[in-house]
């Protein structure tokens, strides 16, 4: 990590370490204690720990009158009401009888505890503080939350996977204008996909699963260079009304020489339905598959084809169908590509081989739709680098591609410190105090899509069913 982001990354820590809230400091050690995030220290309560939280939660389910397991199983760490008795303690348990049940020894799973009773207490009517219940969950646990208190000495690809899944928490936050844990699982129940273009829903019946990607909110990040080809580059002549009477009609074809394919993933920052936590959101990187086919010229063929220069670079929006004719998206141009002669990414190259390896007949959607990575140390490292030019960035320079980014042109850190590395730009933007931010452009995008859900259901509601949509978006704002 360059001098710039470590600063930016290490500030912000500071600011919250030198907090005295309690409940930025169970915050950081929840977010620490998480698998992955590179913490060295210990990550779980002890028995007696773990039974003085558990205390503590349930002395607050009592307070305020709620029931437990709807509490609990609405906070998202249990899936039903059999699955919460580790998280809270019988009135017998609470009077002093033994305690020998398994205990939650997760922090995290007792923040989550803390923050859903705060809330239920408040619909109840209650004048219920979080960061005053939050500091008694502090108290109880004080022992366990001491080695938070010194700087903790994490690694930067860790430190910063875990800044980019706090945004995940923030969007999820109730009192958001918006509600993507209600967004994501109507638009598959009505089969319904977002088009960015004209901003609205649009049905898609039963095919709606291959729209998935439209639904994910996702901000653009950079294109890497992942994979090079060689390629022959043919121009297709139809017989009438071939092309469009037989899906699987070969138009003739003329050779016009061979070419070079540069194959690339466009990157993007996205948020999704956390599988594992009902009403949960998760940060992932998308990868959209591209690839670049250079337009042979007139001095394409025989041994020199390789020092030939190219007129443009053609779009074709997936990777190269391995032994068959892809075709361009203009000019009739079809191109057959051979295997890549040389890979930029071991983890592109683990998935395209595989791809290779299990192919059959329809698996062609493997090479043209979205993979989604969750954010962790590895792929943070792996898609945030720390290079001043990436090897797209060289490429096009003279390929005059252009690459869709919200990342700003170059960062400046605190000490006047000038870099154009990705990491830097990112880590510009994720820690930004003003709009544009990663967690506002994503806000937007989460926004765009919920309403254009409300306008869709609005459309064939009538009478109270209307009222009832017109009213809950109303309380939503």
């Amino acid at each position: 990590m360059t001098n710039d982001v470590a600063g930016t990354v290490k500030a912000m820590m500071d600011r919250v370490l030198g907090s005295t809230s309690p409940a930025a400091l169970l915050a950081l050690a929840a977010e620490m204690t998480k698998p992955k995030s590179g913490w060295k220290g210990p990550r779980k309560l002890s028995r007696d720990q773990a039974l003085a939280a558990t205390r503590t939660v349930t002395s607050m389910l009592r307070r305020f009158g709620l029931q437990p397991t709807k509490v609990l199983v609405g906070a998202g760490r249990a899936s039903q009401p059999s699955a919460t008795g580790r998280f809270y303690l019988t009135d017998v348990e609470m009077a002093g009888g033994e305690v020998t049940k398994r205990l939650s020894t997760g922090i995290g799973a007792h923040v989550d505890h803390v923050k859903a009773i705060a809330r239920h207490a408040r619909q109840k009517g209650h004048a219920a503080d979080e960061g005053a219940l939050l500091a008694e969950l502090a108290e109880a646990v004080g022992a366990f939350l001491e080695q938070f208190r010194a700087e903790p000495e994490l690694d930067p690809d860790a430190e910063l996977a875990g800044d980019i899944n706090r945004v995940a928490d923030h969007l999820s936050n109730p009192g958001r204008r918006f509600e993507l844990s209600r967004f994501f699982p109507e638009a598959r129940r009505l089969e319904l996909g977002f088009d960015d273009k004209a901003g609205e829903m649009v049905f898609h019946g039963p095919t709606a699963s291959m729209h998935d990607g439209g639904n994910t909110p996702v901000v653009p990040l950079l294109t890497r260079m992942v994979g090079h080809a060689e390629a022959s580059v043919s121009r297709g002549e139809w017989e009438d009304g071939e092309e469009n009477a037989l899906f699987f009609a070969r138009p003739k074809l003329t050779p016009l020489g061979r070419t070079h394919c540069a194959i690339c993933q466009d990157v993007g920052l996205g948020v999704i339905a956390d599988p594992d936590r009902r009403g949960g959101l998760r940060m992932v990187f998308t990868l959209d598959p591209v690839t670049y086919v250079g337009e042979p010229g007139l001095t394409a063929e025989g041994d020199a084809w390789d020092k030939a220069g190219y007129a443009r670079f053609l779009r074709f929006g997936a990777y190269p169908t391995p032994g068959d004719i892809d075709r361009l998206g203009e000019g009739g141009l079809f191109f057959e590509a051979t295997a890549p002669d040389r890979y930029d990414c071991g983890e592109f190259r683990a998935f395209y081989e595989r791809v290779v390896a299990e192919w059959e007949p329809g698996d062609e959607d493997r090479l043209w739709s979205r993979r989604y990575l969750p954010v962790t140390p590895e792929t943070s490292r792996m898609l945030l680098v720390d290079d001043d030019r990436t090897a797209f960035d060289i490429w096009r320079s003279f390929a005059e591609i252009p690459e869709r980014t919200v990342l700003p042109r170059d960062a400046e850190d605190d000490a006047g410190v000038v870099s154009r590395t990705v990491r830097a730009r990112f880590a510009a933007l994720l820690y930004a105090e003003a709009e544009p931010s990663v967690a506002g452009l994503l806000e937007v995008e989460a926004e765009r899509r919920t309403l254009a859900l409300d306008a869709f259901l609005m459309k064939s509601a009538t009478g109270l069913r209307r009222r009832k949509l017109e009213f809950r978006a109303r309380m939503r704002r």
